[in-house]
This record gives structure tokens, sequence and C-alpha cells, in this order.
């Protein structure tokens, strides 16, 4: 590692033209980065870190405009180059990892020959062949089957594309990479090896990185130097030792003090609760606690789910993914079934099956609202009344042309609930509720205009406003900071006490799984492996799986260190998997 800085930012500062005036975004940041040190920038949602990933790029949107500083790359400022000048530093001197890989990769470009031209471009190979196998190779580091650089992005899980997007970014072997958020995707174990093979890949390369994060546990295990930003400030920075340790900024020790963890179970603290928690008088009457015994409001019996690989020549599939696997779960009303493992495992495929966005080939679901267990026709429409999905990717979930108000107050508007003045004051009561606040400055405007994570609580929003009595959270906290996801999750545990909601919590985050379900069901390649009490299956694991992944969940101490986690499966057994455990 040498003193030279690669990278310095100087007092950068940046607005955003929107409807409602001039938003200042980023004011006054700097810090400097010399080759071989990494830097956590941590703060809350809307902050400004991705703002200020995106200038670093050159990717600003046109309503953008830096309004003071500097940034050098290698001496050089960024802020004066032109677009062609500035296609040629991209990727080549300075890459990044965005946040959402399914709007980074093209739809109709298979997913392998997108890094190929990406290599080809900056000229780090001459022939294909050679960067086919280049490509081969970043996919294993990744953990990617080298088979499937020929599938599309909508083959790929939404772990899988976040690791095709990592393995992009490390293409061209930069100088400096920006990891926005580069594992809120991924579960701990695969979080836990792209970590490690990102520090191996950055030592080994001299490189200088930037982790844009909201997992302060994360950037304890991989930083040397830490910036704590809050509304377009550095309030707080210094070696990442220091600064986790002994915070000065009673910000930063609120975001230390909100930190969900698998080992020390469930802690009421958030950073900023009061904003997030319902009004006492919002529920006329509270829901009694339930009767031991109560009947399950979901059953499911024996459920089985596959999808066809590729097809030969006579367009038969050649074998199929088994997404599901003879899995049966029962949920009661105001339970939280968490149902974690890594990517691929079959959790979001679970979760379709349950809203009825899939149908099982095998197996039966049985529901109890409405009444009939048999949910088609008219009976289709109270059932969607009643059962809503969190899904993971909230912009590949949103009509981009739509405003927050027209998102959120879809539900309402299909079940005919309300007039529109009801609908108004129902809108602008979950949005408060869930963070965005004051309302009215977030109705009217779309999801481009917002941070990931406030279109992670919109879409937490929508699911909520018409109080359904099941929800499917696919990942609902994964793109919040830590001080939003603790009073997040307080309000969707309160909701499920008042209303009676059930969820079915889908995560790779165990100390969000800990905090928020009363059982935990922990699947491998499809199959439910240990399915027990939350309390029980965290500190008596019986699958060596599941000891694994709590061996794997990083802890917010930058002096703990963890040997990796002893996984011995493959997961390419997914495809025809073979009668015996698929673990060993």
């Amino acid at each position: 590692m040498t003193s030279m800085p690669v990278l310095q930012v100087s007092d950068l500062s940046l607005t955003y033209q929107i409807r409602q005036g001039e938003v200042k975004a980023v004011q006054g940041v700097g810090f400097e980065l010399a080759r071989g040190q990494s830097l956590g920038l941590v703060g809350e949602s809307g902050c400004g870190k991705s703002s200020v990933a995106n200038c670093l790029m050159g990717l600003l949107p046109d309503n953008a405009r830096v309004t003071g500083g500097r940034v050098l790359l290698g001496g050089e400022d960024i802020l004066s180059l032109s677009e062609e000048d500035l296609r040629k530093y991209r990727w080549r001197r300075i890459a990044m990892v965005f946040q959402a890989a399914m709007n980074v990769l093209d739809p109709v470009y298979r997913v392998g020959q997108q890094i190929i031209e990406a290599i080809e471009a900056h000229g780090m190979e001459t022939t294909d062949s050679k960067a086919r196998q280049r490509v081969a190779d970043l996919f294993r580091k990744v953990g990617l089957d080298p088979q499937l650089m020929d599938r599309y992005p909508h083959e790929f899980s939404g772990g899988m594309r976040q690791r095709a997007v990592i393995a992009m970014a490390l293409s061209c072997e930069p100088d400096v990479i920006i990891a926005d958020e580069p594992t809120t995707a991924l579960d701990v174990i695969v979080q836990d090896r792209i970590l490690r093979e990102f520090k191996s890949i950055q030592m080994e390369n001299d490189m200088a990185v930037i982790y844009i994060s909201h997992d302060i546990a994360v950037v304890a295990e991989v930083t040397d130097l830490v910036a704590v930003m809050y509304a377009g400030h550095i309030v707080e920075s210094g070696s990442t030792a220091d600064v986790l340790t002994a915070p000065l900024h009673p910000y930063t020790a609120a975001l230390m003090s909100s930190f969900p963890s698998a080992p020390s179970g469930r802690n009421n603290n958030a950073a900023r609760r009061y904003e997030l928690m319902l009004n006492d008088d919002r529920v006329s009457q509270a829901m009694p606690e339930l009767a031991g015994g109560t009947g399950p409001i979901i059953e499911v019996e024996g459920l089985i789910k596959r999808f066809p690989v590729s097809k030969n020549l006579f367009r038969k599939p050649t074998g199929f993914i088994h997404a599901v696997d003879d899995v049966s779960l029962t949920l009661a009303r105001g339970e939280s079934l968490g149902v974690v493992g890594e990517s691929g495992c079959g959790k979001t495929t679970i979760g379709k099956l349950l809203v009825k966005l899939l149908d099982p080939d095998e197996g039966r679901i049985r529901v109890r609202f409405p009444a009939s267990s048999n949910v088609d026709g008219t009976e289709m429409r109270e059932f969607r009344r009643h059962a809503q999905m969190i899904f993971q990717d909230p912009y590949e979930s949103m009509n981009p042309r739509r405003t927050i108000y027209d998102i959120v107050s879809e539900p309402l508007a299909v079940q005919k609930i309300g007039s529109v003045m009801d609908r108004v004051e129902r809108v602008s009561e979950t949005l408060t509720s869930v963070g965005l606040t004051p309302a009215a400055d977030f109705l009217f405007r779309h999801p481009h205009e917002l941070s990931g994570g406030q279109r992670q609580r919109v879409a937490i929003a929508r699911a909520l406003v018409i109080r359904p009595r099941f929800v499917v959270a696919d990942e609902p906290t994964s793109m919040l900071d830590v001080s939003s996801r603790t009073g997040i999750m307080l309000l969707m545990q309160q909701l499920a006490r008042d209303l009676g909601i059930a969820y079915l919590y889908v995560t790779h985050d165990l100390a969000v799984a800990r905090y928020m379900c009363d059982r935990i069901a922990v699947m491998y390649l499809g199959k439910v492996v240990e399915l027990a009490e939350t309390e029980e299956l965290l500190r008596n694991p019986l699958h060596p799986y599941t000891k694994a992944l709590l061996s794997a969940v990083p802890v917010p101490d930058p002096g703990h260190r963890r040997e990796p986690p002893n996984i011995r499966g493959d997961l390419t057994l997914t495809v025809n998997p073979p009668d015996r455990c698929r673990f060993l």
C-alpha cells in the first residue's frame, strides 16, 4: 500500500432539481483513498451516499448539478472530463457494483456476453475465446457456475444477478471500485465468500475500494476507513476501528445501537424510532392475544415447483431446476415465519406460490381467506385483498411512469376502498409510518427520483396500505439503513399484533430473522432442512447447513475475525438433484 492517494474528493457539493425545488443532496464531502485502502461510506437511505458514487462515475442524472468541489483520479479531475473521456475511464480506471443488479444487466443479452463486451471494449483480451475464459474464471470467483454464462438476466435469482454484476466490475481490473451495497441481495454465506474474494482481489491488484453500505457489520469486517454521512454531510470519519469502537457523533452512536445481531437477539433501539411508529389511535381496537391452538390461516403440504432448464432440438427440456421440493409449512394468524437460505435455494419461489403469482406442479395450499381453499375466478380479487407481497427489487416492481401516490394507492383503487380523499389520507398515513416524511413531499414523485432505500419503503407501504391478513415479505429491509430497518421491523411487528397480519419473511439475514420471526425454516437447494422456534434454532442448530449460516454472520466489531464457513454442498445440484441429502 502506498501513501499517494489514487482518489481525492475535495469539498464536493451537488444538488437535484425536482418539482418541489432544489435538493442539496451532497454538501462539502471530502476524503482520500490510497491504493490498497478501503473506505466504508455509511448512513441512512437518502443521505447522499449513492449520489457521491454516481458523481465519481460520471453517471449523475440530467436534473443533478455539481455546485462545487473536485474529484481527482490519478491526479486528473473527473468532473472536467468529456463524456467520451469518461467512457474510457469507466470500468478500466474506475468501476462500480450497482445496487439494483437487474437495472444494470440488459435483459435481451446473455449475461456472459455482456461482460465479454466490457472486457473487449477496453482491450483486456484480444480474442473472444480468451475473453470468454476470463468471464468463466470470474464466475467461479463470485460463486457462479460458468455454465450460467449463456443464460439471460431474468433466469438468474436476485443474488445471482448481483454476483454477475460484481464479476463485471472486476473484469477490467480497475484502480478504484465503488461497491454500492454489493452484497445486499446475497445470503450470508455467499456474502462471506464474495467479501473475502473481493478483499483478496483488492490486495492482489492493489485496488482502492469504496463500500457504500448500511450494513455496519460488513463495513467493520472489510474496511480500513469509514465515513458516516447524514443529510448530505460527513459527520464523522476516521479509521474503522476508532469510529465504530468509540463513536463521537451521536448519529454514529445511534446507528451502532440500532444494529440487530443474530448472537445477541432482539433489540428495540432505533436511531429514529419515533418517526416510524403508528399513532396509538390508528387502530380503534387492538386484536386480542391469540389463544393457544388457533388454527393456521395457511397450510402448505408437499409443495413442488420445477422450472425447465434448456431445451433440446425437439424443444423438450433437458432437465429441471427443483426450486421447491416437497415443502410443507403452516402459518397462524399474527405469526411471522422466516424462510432463510442462500440465493437460489427457493425462498422467493415459495413466497410467489403462496400469493398465487406461480402455480405449483404438485402439492396443496389451503388458505382461510376467503373461506374457500380453492381460489379462482371472482374469489381471486378477495384473495388479493388479503394476501400481499413486498418484492425484493422495488424498482423492478414499480411502473416508472406512475407517481408514488398512484403506486401505493393502487390496491385501494382495485378493491374500491374509500373515496379519493380517503385514499390520499390512507396513503399519506402509511408513507409516514414507513419513514417517508413529510408524506406530501413524496406523493407526486416518481420511482427514479427516490433512493434505493426510499423505494424499498414505498414497496412496504404499498403492501401494508390495504391492511392485509397475510404478507410475503421478500427481503423487505435489505436496502434500508440500520436505523430505518429497526423502525420498519417494529412497525411490521406492531401491525402483526394489532391487525393479526401473518408474515412469511423471506430473508438471508439471520439477525433480522431472529428479530422478526417466531419460527424459522432453513432452506437448502429447494428443501427445508430445519424448522424450529427461532430461539431454539439459533441457539441449538441441528443441521450442518444451519451451523454454517450462523458462522457466516458478520458482527459490527472491527477486531472480530471469523473462520470461513464450512460448506460442502453443490449449488448445481438443483438441476435433476439426487435422492440423497444435497448438502453432503
